[in-house]
């Protein structure tokens, strides 16, 4: 459900993003649930941390922001935070 919320934000701003880009080699097959390269930025969604894998993404020059299923009432200030690199 979220990943679909987050979708629509993204297509409502006209922003360009990857989608479920496990498979792209530039990150080596790690997970990301969305890539939007404008921003050099990496949306995961995940219920649990994963420090090491976001540790190496943000090593790759990527900004990483997990997103969980409770963070849909929150959403518009997590996107625009993201987008902002904060």
């Amino acid at each position: 459900m979220i990943e679909s919320l987050v979708a629509e934000w993204l297509d409502n701003k006209k922003i360009d993003y990857d989608y479920q880009s496990e498979a792209r080699s530039d990150l080596y097959g790690l997970k990301a649930d969305f890539i939007v390269p404008e921003y050099d930025l990496v949306l995961r969604i995940t219920e649990e941390e994963e420090v090491q894998q976001k540790a190496i993404i943000e090593n790759m020059g990527y900004n990483v922001v997990d997103i969980r299923e409770d963070d849909a009432f929150n959403l518009n200030n997590i996107m625009v935070d993201a987008l902002a690199g904060i």
